[in-house]
C-alpha cells in the first residue's frame, strides 16, 4: 500500500467504500453508502429562480381584463361573463415534489402555486364556467409580462391534471441549467376560500346548459375543478409535513419512483424476446410516446357546450353502427340460427353459392319491407343504407372452407373458395379484434386516427384496413417498454414508430390476439418468413410485401399484405 505512487490528476478524494458506525467494512456497510449514493445522484434540488418569483410577484397591475384576451378559450368553453380586475396574487408558493425534497431523474420542475385574489372574483362566479374564464385570464397576463422578461426563455401553455379547462403555464429560463436539463417551472393557480363549499356540492347544478327534458342535472365533475384548486394549498401543506418529517418516508418515496422503472425493465427481460435488450437499451423513451395526455372538449351544438377531461368517444357513426347492429340482430336472428344450424345444405359447391344468394335477397327483400331500410341486393351481397351510412352484409358457411383444400380446374370453384377464404379470414379477424377492443377501450380510437393517416398520405391503396387494425393491436399487446396506451395520441404515435422503426425487412410481426400459438405455429411461421425473404440476398426488388403480418389464423401473411405494400412504398413510411 505504501508503495502506491500518489496520483498525479487533481481528482477529490471521496469514499469509496464506507465503515460502519463501528469502524468496520463489511458488506452491509458498503450496501448503504450504494444506497445513500443512489439517492444523491437521482434527487435533485434545483432553487427555482428567486427573480422568476420576483418577477411575478412586481408584475404591473394592468386594470381591467377582458374576455378579448383568450377569446377561443372563453368562447369554446361556454363562459357567459368573463372579465376581471388583476390584482397581484396574494402569494406565491413552492410546491410538488421539490417542497418535500423528493425529486427524481429525469423530473426536473418546480410547482410554484399562485393564489388568485378574491378581489378578481364575484360571489356567483362559481356559476358557468365564470371562474375558469378568469382563472385563464390571470394567466394570460403573467404569461404577458414573462414573455417580455430578458430572464425567461420560453413561456408554454399546459394543462393541470389533464384537464383542458384548466391551463397552467410551463416557464422555461433562458439560462440553460447544464446540470437540470429540461428544467422549468409549472405556474399553478390555487384558489382558498374563493367560494361557499356547500355551494359546490356534487349533487348540485352550477352548469345551467346541462339539463335533460328542462331538468337542471347534477354538475359532479365541474363542481369538483373548483373545489380542487380551493383545497390544493391544503392538500400539499399536509403532505408537506408528512414527508419532512420522515426521512424514511422521503427515501422510501424515491425508492417507489424508482422502482416503476426496474419493474418496467424486468418486465422487459422476462416477456420479450433476446431477454429485452432492444426494448431496454434501444428503444428511445420520449414523454409523448410514454405518456398518455388526454384532453377532450368535446363540442355539442353551438349553444350548448360540454367539457370533458376524459377521452370519449361517441362519434354519430357508432351511433347508427350500433342502431343498424340492433335492428339486424333482432329482425335476422331466426335466419341466423338456420344458416348455422341446418343440416339441409346442398352439398354441391356451387350449388351452395345460389343458396347464399337467395338468403341475401331474402334479407334485403326483409329488411325493406319490415324496417324501411334502403337497400341493394344482389347474388354476392346486400348493401343496408341508414342516415347516410353503407353497411354491406355477406354470407360465410364452413362448408365453404372444404373449397380452399380442393384442387380444381374448374374456374367458378376457383373463384368461389377466394371468396370463402376471404371471408374466412374477415371472420377470424372481426372476432379477435371485438375481444380487443373489449380490453382496451383506446384501442378504436387509434385505430381510426391510425386509418385516417393512412387515408391522408395515399397509402390506403396498399395499407388495407384489417392491417392498420392489426399494426395498432400489436402496440396494445407488446406494448414494452412502456404500458399499453390509454389515448389516442399516445397509441397513434407508437404506431407510427411501429412504422418506421420495425426491421420489417428481416422479422415478421407475430399478432397474438389471444395467446393462441403453439411453439409449432411459432415454427411455422418463421419458415413461412424466411421462404418468402428467400430471394432478397438474390434481389431485395424480389421482396414483393415489405410486412409479414402473421396471425393465428393466417401464418403465411397472405390475408392483408400478400402483394402491398411493397418495400419500395415502406421505405415511405
Amino acid at each position: 500500500m505504501q508503495a502506491l505512487p500518489i496520483s498525479s490528476r487533481s481528482h477529490f478524494d471521496k469514499w469509496i467504500w464506507a465503515p460502519d458506525r463501528k469502524g468496520l467494512f463489511t458488506v452491509k456497510s458498503a450496501y448503504h453508502l450504494a444506497r445513500t449514493r443512489v439517492l444523491e445522484d437521482h434527487v435533485m434540488a434545483p432553487n427555482p429562480s428567486a427573480q422568476l418569483w420576483n418577477k411575478i410577484w412586481n408584475a404591473p397591475v394592468p386594470g381591467k381584463v377582458m374576455a378579448d384576451l383568450a377569446p377561443g378559450f372563453v368562447r369554446d368553453i361556454g363562459a357567459d361573463k368573463a372579465e376581471l380586475e388583476f390584482k397581484k396574487p396574494k402569494s406565491l408558493k413552492i410546491g410538488g415534489s421539490y417542497a418535500i425534497g423528493c425529486l427524481v431523474k429525469p423530473e426536473f420542475n418546480v410547482d410554484l402555486f399562485v393564489q388568485l385574489p378574491k378581489e378578481c372574483f364575484h360571489e356567483k362566479d362559481y356559476l358557468n364556467y365564470r371562474y375558469h374564464a378568469k382563472r385563464c385570464l390571470y394567466l394570460c397576463v403573467i404569461k404577458k409580462y414573462l414573455t417580455l422578461s430578458a430572464l425567461v426563455g420560453k413561456v408554454e401553455w399546459s394543462t393541470f391534471q389533464n384537464e383542458v379547462r384548466k391551463p397552467v403555464l410551463i416557464v422555461y429560463p433562458v439560462k440553460k441549467l447544464v446540470a437540470l436539463p429540461g428544467f422549468f417551472v409549472r405556474i399553478i393557480p390555487t384558489a382558498p376560500s374563493l367560494f361557499s363549499i356547500p355551494k359546490l356540492n356534487l349533487q348540485r347544478n352550477n352548469v345551467r346548459a346541462v339539463s335533460k327534458g328542462g331538468i337542471p342535472q347534477a354538475t359532479p365533475k365541474y363542481n369538483s375543478s373548483i373545489l380542487e384548486d380551493m383545497f390544493i394549498e391544503d392538500t400539499e401543506e399536509i403532505v408537506k409535513q408528512t414527508f419532512l418529517g420522515s426521512k424514511e418516508l422521503r427515501e422510501g418515496l424515491i425508492l417507489l419512483k424508482l422502482q416503476n422503472e426496474s419493474t418496467m425493465t424486468l418486465a422487459c427481460i422476462e416477456k420479450c424476446r433476446d431477454s429485452g435488450f432492444e426494448e431496454v437499451f434501444m428503444t428511445k423513451i420520449d414523454y409523448p410516446v410514454k405518456y398518455d395526455h388526454v384532453i377532450r372538449l368535446n363540442l355539442k351544438g353551438k349553444s350548448s357546450v360540454y367539457v370533458s377531461g376524459f377521452c370519449l368517444d361517441d362519434e354519430c357513426w357508432r351511433v347508427y353502427e350500433q342502431k343498424v347492429y340492433n335492428v339486424l340482430s333482432h329482425g335476422l336472428s331466426d335466419r341466423v340460427k338456420t344458416l348455422e344450424g341446418s343440416g339441409n345444405w346442398p352439398m354441391d359447391d356451387v350449388a351452395i353459392e345460389k343458396t347464399k344468394s337467395a338468403f341475401l335477397l331474402k334479407i334485403g327483400e326483409s329488411l325493406q319491407n319490415s324496417w324501411g331500410m334502403t337497400c341493394t341486393a344482389t347474388e354476392d351481397d346486400v348493401d343496408v343504407f341508414v342516415s347516410g351510412y353503407a353497411f354491406r352484409l355477406k354470407i360465410w358457411h364452413e362448408r365453404g372452407l372444404t373449397l380452399m383444400r380442393r384442387e380444381t380446374g374448374n374456374e367458378h370453384v376457383n373463384k368461389v373458395s377466394n371468396v370463402d377464404k376471404e371471408l374466412y379470414f374477415r371472420s377470424q379477424h372481426s372476432s379477435m379484434i371485438n375481444g380487443l377492443q373489449t380490453c382496451y377501450p383506446a384501442y378504436g380510437p387509434v385505430v381510426r386516427l391510425a386509418k385516417r393517416w393512412a387515408a391522408s398520405h395515399l397509402f390506403s391503396a396498399c395499407l388495407e384496413e384489417e392491417a392498420v387494425e392489426l399494426l395498432v393491436a400489436y402496440i396494445f399487446l407488446k406494448p414494452l417498454p412502456f404500458n399499453a396506451p390509454c389515448s389516442r395520441i399516445t397509441g397513434f404515435l407508437r404506431f407510427l414508430r411501429l412504422l418506421s422503426d420495425y426491421d420489417w425487412t428481416f422479422s415478421a410481426l407475430v399478432v397474438d390476439i389471444n395467446n393462441d400459438l403453439t411453439p409449432n405455429d411459432e415454427k411455422e411461421i418463421r419458415e413461412n418468413f424466411m421462404f418468402s425473404r428467400k430471394g432478397y440476398e438474390e434481389n431485395p426488388q424480389n421482396v414483393n410485401s415489405a410486412l409479414f403480418l402473421a396471425t393465428a389464423y393466417d401464418k403465411a401473411s397472405e390475408a392483408w399484405t400478400r402483394f402491398s405494400p411493397n418495400s419500395v412504398v415502406s421505405r415511405s413510411f
